[in-house]
């Protein structure tokens, strides 16, 4: 792979997936194309089988973008005032929690990452709305770095940095 790392596994029919969606009409964001041409860290976190922060951060500009660009969204009248605040999190990770090991295991170590927890201008971390125009549907590539009990931070996630990219609230 690139710079000596790893490409991840792809299924054959990918491409025609996503071309049979866009001849659908529906509009696709290919992730891969979200990947650093010269990448130096990895996209996913070590011993876990999630995204690492700045590749979902990535992605949520992406989308972002990508959402924007269809120009379905309403203008609003006043948008959120969000910021980010870096911090650190640090985690086994989902795939060591699978092999069940005793809690004073010492074959892994805490993988530590820097997220950005995105914040409202008074610094309070930011909060799905329920009365947001925007939906965000997903699984765990949602929730983690936001969601608390994942152990990888909160308000640092997919959600919050698709609100940011969007300048707009929105609902999870």
């Amino acid at each position: 792979g690139r710079a000596g790392l790893a490409q991840p596994a792809q299924n054959v029919d990918y491409d025609r997936f996503l071309s049979e969606l866009r001849s659908a009409g529906v509009a696709v964001l290919d992730a891969r194309r979200s990947a650093p041409e010269h990448r130096t860290e990895p996209l996913y976190l070590t011993q876990d089988t999630h995204f690492a922060p700045a590749y979902m951060e990535r992605i949520a500009r992406d989308l972002g973008s990508l959402v924007a660009g269809l120009g379905v969204l309403p203008e609003l009248a006043q948008k959120p005032s969000l910021q980010v605040a870096p911090q650190r999190a640090s985690r086994v990770g989902d795939l060591v929690d699978m092999l069940k090991l005793p809690e004073e295991q010492q074959l892994f170590q805490p993988q530590t990452v820097q997220v950005h927890q995105v914040q409202t201008a008074e610094g309070t971390p930011w909060e799905p709305d329920s009365a947001a125009d925007v939906l965000l549907l997903g699984d765990s590539f949602t929730n983690i770095f936001t969601l608390e009990g994942m152990g990888w931070g909160n308000a640092s996630g997919l959600a919050p940095h698709l609100a940011l990219a969007l300048g707009r609230p929105l609902d999870v």
